[in-house]
């Protein structure tokens, strides 16, 4: 993972948008001892949160404590409040069925209201007491203009690369058929 890599140390926040959306992800980030602060799918959607049993609340800030496993024990099936299953085809490198049979897991859940009647959730490790649902709504916002500003940074050098290209080779499609 890109995390494990990075040279980066002292107080990091991760910011990510629906892409991001993996416990693997979570758990790179958490095992460098960075916070995160992850958008994801609604919880009527198939991410994350349709697993959870949330607050039927609009908004809310929610705890979630599980404890991440690739066992199906009858126990763990019995206990979906407690266990989360992560079958062998999710990528999760802090699992296996030997040695690392469970990795707890504590994070929040954050809905807030962005427009009305349109909402945006998050995963996030950010403490409660630092970090209140305006403020984490502030943080990503914060986040979206800096990704505008990249893709328009971005779409302008390519778009007179494009030209440029499109320019060259006609010119050169123009000469060749001279000779």
């Amino acid at each position: 993972m890109m995390v494990d890599h990075s040279k980066l140390e002292g107080k990091v926040l991760v910011v990510g948008d629906r892409g991001f959306e993996s416990y693997n992800a979570f758990a790179h980030v958490e095992q460098k001892g960075w916070k995160c602060l992850i958008r994801v799918k609604d919880p009527d959607s198939n991410g994350i949160l349709s697993a959870l049993d949330l607050t039927s609340s609009e908004e809310f800030d929610q705890e979630i404590q599980w404890i991440l496993t690739r066992k199906q024990t009858k126990v763990i099936k019995a206990h979906p409040e407690i266990y989360k299953f992560i079958p062998k085809t999710s990528p999760f490198n802090y699992l296996d069925l030997h040695v690392n049979k469970f990795y707890p897991n504590t994070f929040r859940v954050v809905r807030v209201q962005v427009e009305k009647n349109s909402y945006q959730s998050f995963i996030t490790n950010l403490p409660e007491s630092e970090f209140s649902p305006e403020v984490i709504k502030e943080l990503y916002h914060m986040r979206w203009g800096i990704e505008t500003s990249f893709r328009e940074l971005i779409r302008k050098p390519l778009k007179s690369y494009i030209s440029n290209l499109s320019a060259t080779y006609s010119h050169h499609c123009s000469m060749s058929s001279l000779t």
